[in-house]
This record gives structure tokens, sequence and C-alpha cells, in this order.
């Protein structure tokens, strides 16, 4: 039966998130006071919602409170579940198959007692031949909280999904009006429907912490190879290195990684303190930058090189990374 309600997970997806953060990092805003209060069962604030800006390590930071519930809440009264909503995968951002999921993953943590709430969902819908509306979904979970102590609902990228479909969800969160329900929700800070919805809800900013681009930056530096060889018998380069790349980051982890790439074409020191000195001060100086090393490749390499860009701004969708070199082919 819960097969019936929704075969997919976001559980590759949190695997795969989990693998690329850097061990340690995200975890910062466990400590903060927003993220207490949400957590505490004694409170009753019943939404926390973490925006920021492109690039800040919003999902990073999910999966790091993810990885916290599961790792304290194993007893099975408390329920967890979490989408990490992306823009690629339309079949799986639709009102039914979200809340189908989040059924799904809530059922598990308890499932015998669940299981009957679901079964009256299956019966309903002609015995599983027919898909449970919206409704119905939003009400079998409303109905599952009482098996609860606490359920706790995470949601990453809001922004990554439709407006129509953000609209929707949040006004059945709005619905479930359960001390027992509490939502995580993150998403680019321009979004404003959010606090349109909860105008009281707990609310922080989510951005690349100073600690946490420390530890990226070395990371990198000591894993990947050619880094690796520039820094190894030199660490006073690599301190120089590590401390100007997270004076510059702005807060961002995109731009951290737009400075690394940069310093990974130096050869030698004196290379390494020319990127240095020409570090850009947002991504828009940064994109420019990358224009400019691509502009200096041979001409084919450049042909190429505008021929993927063309491509990857104006298709209707983002390609895959197999069909990518079909269309510039």
């Amino acid at each position: 039966i819960l097969e019936w309600l929704y075969a997919s997970t976001y559980d590759s997806k949190h695997k795969k998130t989990k693998r690329e953060r850097v061990k340690g990092s995200g975890t910062w805003l466990l400590e903060r006071q927003e993220y207490q209060k949400w957590y505490s069962d004694t409170g009753t604030d019943q939404v926390l919602w973490c925006h920021g800006k492109p690039g800040a390590g919003k999902t990073f930071v999910t999966s790091a409170v993810i990885d916290e519930l599961l790792a304290t809440h194993e007893e099975r009264d408390i329920g967890i579940a979490y989408i990490y909503l992306d823009y690629a995968d339309k079949e799986a951002q639709t009102l039914e198959n979200v809340f189908a999921s989040i059924l799904k993953q809530i059922a598990v943590c308890k499932e015998e007692e669940c299981v009957e709430e679901v079964r009256r969902l299956y019966c309903a819908c002609k015995m599983g031949n027919r898909r449970p509306e919206a409704d119905a979904l939003v009400d079998t979970l409303g109905r599952m909280c009482q098996h609860f102590k606490q359920i706790f609902v995470i949601f990453d990228a809001l922004d990554e999904c439709s407006d129509e479909l953000r609209k929707l969800l949040l006004k059945h969160f709005q619905s479930l009006d359960n001390p027992k329900l509490r939502f995580f929700l993150t998403g680019r800070s321009h979004l404003s429907d959010v606090l349109m919805k909860f105008p009281s809800c707990l609310q922080t900013t989510i951005f690349a912490h100073r600690d946490d681009v420390e530890k990226v930056v070395l990371e990198r530096i000591r894993d990947e190879a050619g880094l690796k060889e520039l820094f190894e018998d030199n660490p006073s380069l690599e301190d120089k290195v590590v401390s100007k790349i997270t004076e510059k980051a702005n807060e961002m982890f995109l731009l951290v990684t737009l400075m690394l790439n940069s310093i990974a074409s130096s050869t030698c020191e004196s290379d390494v303190e020319e990127s240095l000195g020409q570090m850009p001060v947002d991504l828009n100086q940064s994109y420019e930058k990358t224009l400019e090393r691509i502009k200096d490749q041979t001409p084919r390499k450049v042909e190429l090189s505008y021929r993927i860009l063309w491509w990857l701004s104006h298709a209707r969708r983002p390609l895959s990374c197999e069909e990518l070199p079909q269309a510039v082919a």
C-alpha cells in the first residue's frame, strides 16, 4: 500500500547532497535561537523560514538539519519527512506527488499505526485504481498527527518550484494548523509569499558561514591534485589563499567555487598571487573574469564555449550532460 502511495522518495538526493557537503559544515544553524525555538516541543512556532542569496549554501544547511533530526529522533513517536525541490524534476513536482511523498515518509516512521490511515485512503481511491487528490492526502496527513509526538517536514528550495505549486503548498501548510506539525522551509530571499501566508513565522538568513568557507577551501586545496601540488610545500601561501577567499566570499559558496576555479588554473606562486589580487567582489565580476578566460583560449575552443553558453541560456529546460554534447555537435 505504501508503494501505491508513492514509489519514489528523496533519499538519493539527500545522500548525494550529503556526499558533496564538507564534513562538519552547515551545522551552525542548529545553534541559532530561531532554530532552537522551532525545534522545541514546547514551542508554538510552526514554521521556520530560512532564506538566502543564490549559492549561499541553503541546500547543504538543509541536509545538515535533516541529518540532525534523523540522528536525534530514532524513536518511533517522531515523524520526519523531507522534500528537495528541483525545477528540472517536473514529474515529482505536482501537489499530489509532494504530499504523497510526505505521507509515505511519515508512515514509514510508525508503519503499524499509520498504514491504517493509508489503507483508508487506498480504499477511498477504489482499491488503488486511481490516484488520491491533494485534499485527501492533506486530510490523511492531519489524521496521522495523532500517532506522533511531533512531525518535522523539511522543504528545500521553494524557489525551485512553480509559483502556482508554491502558493498551493503554503495554502495547505496553513490549513494544517496542528502544533505537532513543524515546517522547515528554505528559498531565495526574494520570495514574498511565505511571509504573506505566515507573517509571524520564525525566520533567519542562510549564508556561507566563515568557518564553513574555510573548511570548503581547505578541503579542495588538499584534495584536488593541481591545487595540492601548488600548496603542499607552501603553507604560508595556503593560509593566504584561505584568508583572502574567506574575506571575499560575500557569504556565497558559489563565489568561493568561482574564485577557487580561477586559482586552479595557476601554475606557480606568482600566478596565485596575481589571481588573489584580481579576486571578484561579486558574481557579476566573477562571470566577467570567466568570460575573459574563455576569450584567452584558441579560436576553436572560444567558438565551442560560446555555443555551449548559448544552448545553456536558451534551452527551454535544463539540459542533461548527455544532451549537451549532442546539441553543440
